[in-house]
């Protein structure tokens, strides 16, 4: 069990990639201006025996506005010991186990952001990321950033209820074939990066809800959108 808070040293071993990492998930991701956002510090397969995670994440108060840093609940045995938003530039968070120890991979701790000014990408950084391990010793990790694009709407979200489902799909269909409403905004359902939006964008929709497609405006499938 970890029972103080961790404090940076200086000349840490270091866990390369063929290691251990630690990473912001998911690397690129796209969110309504306004909505909450969740950012996943998740350890990478290598790690065993981990008693304890301290960890820094720097981000632009321009572009976003911590709410709060949980725990993934279904690690039961985690507890946090500190954490400080600190509202200029970062948050620091550090938990321990109240019993045995965690084994990677898997995301131990949560961001949750409210997304303020539209951005064509806005960084979040580890500036900081540590293990213990249950001889008590510290590790630095390598360390894979992510970084969050905030948006007047989300590609795909024809109907603007927060989430890229079925029912944009039938949104796009009706205003296509029969008159309904446009998607809102009309960039929303031009979900193929065309000029257009037409029954192209309904077949593309589809195929990522049903398939396992690219994202919507991700045409090549890379996780960064294209449009």
């Amino acid at each position: 069990m970890v029972e103080d808070i961790f404090m940076p040293k200086p000349d840490l071993p270091r866990l390369g990639p063929d290691d251990a990492s630690v990473s912001l998930l998911p690397l690129f991701q796209s969110y309504p201006l306004g909505s909450n956002g969740t950012i996943q510090v998740n350890l990478g397969d290598q790690l065993l025996d981990v008693e304890g995670v301290h960890i820094k994440v720097s981000y632009d108060e321009n572009f976003i506005t911590p709410v709060g840093v949980v725990k993934n609940p279904s690690i039961l045995t985690a507890t946090f010991l500190h954490s400080t938003i600190y509202p200029a530039d970062s948050i620091v968070a550090d938990f321990g186990f109240l019993e045995g120890s965690f084994d990677a991979p898997g995301d131990v701790m949560w961001i949750v952001f409210t997304a303020d000014s539209v951005t064509n990408g806005t960084d979040l950084v580890i500036e900081t990321a540590i293990v213990r391990d249950s001889d008590n010793q510290d590790y630095s990790l390598t360390t894979n950033n992510a970084t969050v694009k905030i948006a007047d709407y989300v590609c795909g979200d024809a109907n603007a209820d927060g989430y890229v489902d079925i029912d944009d799909a039938v949104y796009v269909i009706a205003f296509i074939f029969t008159g309904g409403p446009s998607p809102l905004p009309y960039a929303s359902g031009n979900c193929d990066c065309s000029i257009d939006v037409d029954i192209d964008d309904v077949v593309y929709l589809i195929a990522f809800i049903f398939t396992g497609g690219p994202a919507p405006c991700d045409m090549d499938d890379n996780g960064i959108p294209d449009c």
